[in-house]
């Protein structure tokens, strides 16, 4: 890691080592299903999105919740899949509201506090920073770059830089932009490169494309990480001000610290914790950007047990390790085997009996969860999916898939796949040695395989692809049952369908 130093005074230095930053550790419990994700404090309460494995899609299934900040459930309620979009997406406040901005889809939602409901409204602007002088835009367009917008509030002139994702703080009328590999100094941003009118950010927000400015003109570099962003250990989580003066909380291999530039290193002022994976999502750094106040964090660990939040209010930092009591519906081998084949009994007995309505009463002394998904799926004729997730153990999971017609009363296709079991919903923590996962998936395909055989007999037929195994048998001349394997070295997954001929 490289540095580009700036001279401190003597006296600054001694006002940012008694700056008397206090860490505090403290400990909540919630209960809830899943993960926290985006989250914001307002008016003594959290707000939050909590994320739950979604089979199908790269986009979690997302609830949002109120809790006290003791962690008690005030409200919950499903994210809508307009909503549901979180990659791109920011959760902050704005004009004392709850506010979610979807920058992909240029739309903008308020939670309403009184009737506990989102409402679309009409787009909210990029602004990330406001004071008397200046009103700051900021603009992201992914591999094009990124533009920091100054509009000067007496002339309207806008001026521009380059920086992804700044947090800003004024102090004595002079202006300092963090990221995660960054500390700028703008003395006057009239100093920076004043813009073409045509690249004001009022024009530029109205373009389907446009590419990021590349000035630093006007700026002062106090701070920079030149390594690989790859390779890096080290990132500046957030800044905040404390006496006015400029502090970085940052993380570096395992140690999370308060720090501040120092004509070398960036200096140590207090350790707050080790093993704290402070994250942010791409859009999510607003927060609480324009009040200045509070910010809150959420943090991951290596220790997939943990995770929790730092709360920064001036001086003061709590660590809050959030002790989540959720825990997952497991069946266990012996009840995992009897399941599969009684679900596998019911449908080859009644598969043309099979309608979308009956599967609840089938699954309710099942311990299963309903995961289908919210998005149209198409599968031979635009038939409607249900899914049904069964934990088997630490290791495994099942995913039962229903395909029907549009009618809803129509059989398709049942599917089964047997997959690791991702532990985002259920605070589960198997073990990650491919080598142990792939031994139990062996040992799972052999009792599927011996069932299926005392069940219907030797196989009719067998393939042998490059990468996959299957074996086919008929039941009563007119349903087709194919179990198929791949080879567990390279991906660990087991299917078995169950169609009309």
């Amino acid at each position: 890691m490289i540095i580009i130093p700036i001279l401190l005074s003597c006296k600054d230095m001694r006002k940012k080592e008694d700056s008397g930053i206090k860490v505090q550790h403290d400990t909540i419990s919630v209960d809830i299903k899943g993960r926290i994700g985006q989250i914001i404090e307002f008016k003594d309460n959290y707000y939050c999105f909590v994320e739950r494995d979604n089979p199908y899609s790269s986009n979690s299934f997302r609830d949002f919740y109120v809790l006290s900040l003791d962690g008690i459930i005030e409200f919950k309620t499903e994210v809508s899949e307009k909503m549901n979009t979180g990659y791109y997406n920011d959760l902050f406040i704005r004009n004392d509201s709850i506010i979610l901005k979807d920058y992909y889809d240029h739309i903008t939602f308020c939670f309403d506090t009184n009737n506990l409901e989102w409402k679309e409204i009409k787009e909210v602007d990029d602004l990330i920073y406001e004071d008397e002088n200046y009103i700051i835009y900021y603009l992201n367009f992914g591999e094009w770059g990124n533009t920091v917008w100054f509009k000067d509030k007496t002339t309207h002139k806008e001026f521009e830089l380059a920086i992804s994702f700044p947090e800003i703080h004024n102090i004595d009328s002079v202006y300092y932009l963090t990221n995660g590999r960054n500390v700028l100094k703008i003395e006057d941003p009239r100093n920076l490169k004043l813009c073409d009118t045509n690249y004001y950010y009022e024009n530029v927000e109205k373009l389907e494309w446009s590419k990021g400015s590349n000035s630093f003109i006007g700026v002062e570099i106090l701070f920079q990480d030149t390594s690989s962003w790859y390779d890096s250990k080290f990132h500046i989580a957030t800044s905040f001000v404390n006496n006015d003066s400029l502090f970085c909380l940052c993380v570096d291999n395992s140690s999370t610290y308060v720090g501040y530039v120092d004509s070398l290193k960036m200096q140590l002022v207090k350790t707050v914790g080790t093993d704290l994976n402070i994250f942010r999502r791409t859009n999510s750094y607003r927060g609480n950007q324009n009040q200045n106040k509070k910010q809150l964090l959420p943090f991951a660990s290596n220790d997939r047990k943990r995770m929790g939040l730092i709360k920064i209010d001036k001086n003061n930092i709590q660590v809050i390790n959030v002790k989540n009591l959720d825990s997952a519906k497991i069946l266990g081998e012996n009840k995992a085997d009897k399941t599969f084949q009684y679900l596998t009994n019911y449908h080859l007995e009644n598969f043309e009996k099979l309608s979308i309505f009956k599967l609840d009463s089938i699954f309710s002394n099942i311990r299963a969860y309903d995961v289908t998904p919210k998005h149209k799926m198409v599968f031979g004729g635009n038939p409607c999916l249900r899914v049904y997730k069964i934990i088997e153990d630490t290791t495994i999971t099942l995913l039962v898939n229903y395909y029907f017609s549009k009618d809803k009363d129509s059989m398709k296709v049942v599917s089964y796949e047997w997959r690791e079991t991702w532990e985002n919903d259920y605070n589960l923590y198997a073990s990650k040695n491919k080598k142990y996962n792939a031994k139990v998936l062996t040992k799972r395909l052999g009792v599927i395989k011996d069932y299926l055989v005392s069940k219907l007999g030797n196989p009719l037929k067998t393939y042998f692809g490059k990468n996959y195994t299957s074996k086919e048998w008929e039941f009563n001349e007119n349903l087709n049952i194919r179990l198929s394997w791949s080879h567990f070295d390279n991906y660990r997954s087991i299917t078995l369908t169950i169609k009309e001929n």
